[in-house]
């Protein structure tokens, strides 16, 4: 018995060291797997920052895209409204005509009269109120151009203001984290102003108004047809409505509809001028090529010239901004780091256009615009251009 409880005691002497390394071994692995969960949390703090400031800088560019559908919009509604006004003007002068021109016909004179009263009535305030609409369109463009000009602005002030309150929410100090432009030379947001400029059709090489003539519809580009056509006599309407940008960028809607008479004697074609209209919203039209409101010159030179003359001005010449991307196929200042302690993360708005929900007629791949609300979040992984810089900040990278 003695010799039994002297062996048990012997063996619990030599299992010592092996308990107190097992020991040390579940302190230490207690502390790895602690490190690893405080760098597994770092990290998922630094994407969640990182990610965050990439969506509100989407949804910047995403807005930019929308107001410059929007101005665009706008504008080809002042060019509908200028095109309806120049309209109603030669529809109501042509039932004016009409009913001179059936005064001598029993039960038709009196029908067109009635129709002549009431367009000549109604056509005065349909002026009218496409003139206030007009009015209208021209302060809605200010406002939006303004409105649209303080959006990096207010990036500028909201995006770390509100990446500090998500830092808080995960118990952050300040000083714990950090936020910079890709690849980490300087802080957010100095440099954001940089990724979109303000342009004018002055500085464009043209882009915005090759966008808004094709934008037009058929009303816009050319209202030309036959009213009457029986070989010997036509009846042919033309006319149509033109941009028109001068040399400071201002741009000018430009209406003009004529309705007249053909007869063919002979070998002569006689025009006689029916009626016509035409309206701006700036300059005058001082003259008309051939090819310009729906072929009008060409079509019906004579009520063109009738119409020139008779022209009224409906309001004043519009300049449009708008703001597009300061380098198309550069989007370095567009990405964001965002240290968290050791932990690091990176993330961008990228332009991406789903083709199976978005496809393009023409089959062509989509350059990255602010005329397209088509900006995502994404993070991005770090180059070597960016841990190369982070490195010369003595910035420990961490080891996992």
């Amino acid at each position: 018995m003695t010799a039994t409880k002297r062996q048990r005691g012997f063996l619990a002497v030599l299992s010592l060291p092996l308990l107190s390394l097992m020991l040390l071994v579940t302190i230490a692995l207690a502390g790895l797997v602690f490190q690893l969960q405080r760098s597994w949390y770092l990290q998922n703090t630094a994407d969640n920052l990182a990610y965050s400031g990439a969506i509100l800088m989407a949804r910047e560019l995403n807005l930019h895209a929308l107001f410059n559908r929007a101005i665009l919009t706008n504008q080809l509604l002042l060019g509908q409204l200028t095109g309806l006004s120049s309209y109603l003007s030669m529809f109501a002068l042509a039932a004016t005509n009409a009913a001179l021109a059936a005064s001598w016909v029993p039960y038709l004179n009196a029908a067109m009269r009635f129709a002549a009263q009431v367009l000549e009535r109604s056509e005065p305030v349909a002026q009218g109120l496409i003139k206030i609409g007009i009015t209208t369109q021209t302060t809605i463009l200010n406002l939006l151009q303004t409105t649209q000009a303080l959006l990096p602005v207010l990036t500028m002030q909201q995006l770390p203001k509100t990446l500090a309150e998500l830092a808080e929410q995960h118990q952050l100090d300040e000083s714990a984290w950090e936020i910079f432009h890709a690849p980490g030379l300087v802080k957010f947001p100095w440099l954001w102003w940089r990724v979109t400029q303000r342009r004018t059709p002055r500085n464009d090489d043209g882009m915005l108004y090759a966008l808004q003539e094709d934008s037009r519809d058929q009303f816009l580009r050319a209202r030309t047809y036959n009213w009457f056509d029986a070989g010997l006599i036509k009846v042919k309407k033309a006319g149509g409505t033109e941009l028109v940008e001068n040399s400071i960028g201002q741009w000018h809607w430009q209406s003009l509809d004529t309705l007249a008479i053909h007869l063919r004697v002979l070998w002569w074609q006689i025009e006689l001028p029916w009626a016509q209209g035409a309206r701006t919203a700036g300059q005058r039209v001082h003259s008309v090529s051939a090819d310009k409101f729906g072929r009008s010159a060409r079509l019906n030179p004579r009520t063109t010239q009738w119409a020139r003359a008779q022209q009224r001005r409906l309001g004043s010449a519009s300049r449009p901004s708008y703001f597009a991307l300061s380098e198309p196929q550069n989007t370095t200042h567009m990405a964001i780091i965002v240290r968290v302690g050791t932990a690091v993360a990176k993330a961008s708005p990228d332009f991406v256009r789903a083709e199976d929900l978005w496809p393009r007629a023409d089959q062509r791949i989509e350059r990255s615009n602010l005329f397209n609300p088509l900006w995502l979040a994404q993070l991005q992984p770090l180059n070597l251009s960016d841990r190369s810089v982070l490195s010369r900040f003595k910035f420990e990278w961490p080891q996992l």
